[in-house]
């Protein structure tokens, strides 16, 4: 799959661990591709893309971090235009490949059960004739502007879908505890556990396609929340008067954070017991400084008082907008 800063490649072993992993290697070290297979391939991205246009939610997402990140890469797609697709030539493949498909440029992931050190051998016997001359490669920061406060669009839906986004600053910090204390902050404030989340549903306003989904790196981050409702207008309001009030929630307290804090806890235990979730949550969150396993300590430590001090900042950096779908 291909993300907004990474592609990742995965795969599962029964019983042939050395072997999978050495195809794996081989499969990213090399580029096999000539122009019939480059053609075929276009075909299908182009199907894919047609796909997502037809697809609401899909627009919804894209168009509230158009209206966030306007005249920037996050504002398109990932898969490309039809536009773009057609530009692509195997001279754009090549240069990609060499550019990033390098040992100092990857980072690999095995769990399960296999032995250490007949691995590592095979990594490095497989890496050692690397001899790719090397790209530089840059990797500038977004160049902000305004963001646009408020857009709409009819299509083919049973009920209008909203979009409220938060563009928030770039962080140099842990993307772990940030994207921990940001998830725990609105979860409080407008989760399924939170009272507000229960009136909404009570009286209609929301359902089950609530969603809140959170993006942080170095270079952005933001929160989107999401939902299917018969008065986006009111309810936009509903959220940004409760953010902006946080600290008056009633459900802003101690024991409401040791609730979610359990939940979360409990959700990383559940994943350590999934090969495929835990490589994936392991690949998400490496760096130098921290890891995926990191993640109970963060948690111990965290107090309310941190989360108020981010609903502070945030009410103060922030920006916001709304992105509407009508039906036709």
């Amino acid at each position: 799959f291909t993300s907004f800063e990474k592609t990742a490649y995965y795969y599962t072993s029964l019983g042939q661990s050395q072997e999978a992993l050495q195809l794996l290697l081989n499969f990213v070290k090399t580029l096999n591709i000539d122009k019939k297979s480059l053609e075929r391939e276009k075909k299908i991205i182009a199907q894919e893309i047609d796909m997502y246009l037809d697809d609401p939610d899909y627009q919804l997402y894209s168009g509230i971090l158009a209206n966030l990140y306007p005249n920037t890469k996050l504002t398109q797609d990932i898969a490309g235009s039809q536009e773009s697709l057609k530009k692509i030539t195997l001279k754009c493949l090549r240069n990609s490949h060499k550019a990033y498909y390098r040992p100092d440029n990857l980072s690999l992931f095995l769990v399960g059960n296999f032995d250490y050190q007949t691995a590592l051998a095979t990594i490095k016997e497989n890496q050692r004739n690397f001899t790719t001359k090397l790209t530089k490669i840059d990797k500038n920061p977004l160049e902000l502007t305004e963001p646009v406060k408020r857009k709409s669009i009819r299509f083919d839906v049973a009920k209008p879908k909203l979009a409220l986004g938060f563009r928030l600053p770039a962080t140099n910090k842990s993307v772990l505890k940030q994207k921990l204390v940001l998830r725990l902050f609105f979860s409080i404030i407008l989760g399924w556990t939170s009272q507000a989340y229960q009136d909404w549903y009570d009286q209609g306003l929301i359902d089950d396609s609530f969603d809140i989904e959170i993006e942080v790196s170095s270079r952005f981050q933001f929160l989107i929340l999401s939902m299917d409702t018969q008065e986006p207008i009111k309810l936009a309001n509903n959220i940004k008067t409760l953010l902006k009030d946080f600290r008056l929630s009633a459900d802003f307290n101690q024991e409401h954070l040791d609730l979610l804090t359990r939940e979360i806890y409990g959700e990383f235990m559940r994943s350590l017991d999934s090969i495929e979730q835990l490589a994936s949550q392991l690949a998400s969150y490496q760096t130098d400084e921290e890891s995926y396993l990191d993640l109970p300590k963060l948690l111990s430590d965290l107090q309310l008082a941190d989360l108020e001090e981010l609903g502070q900042n945030l009410l103060g950096t922030m920006v916001s907008s709304e992105f509407t779908i009508f039906p036709n």
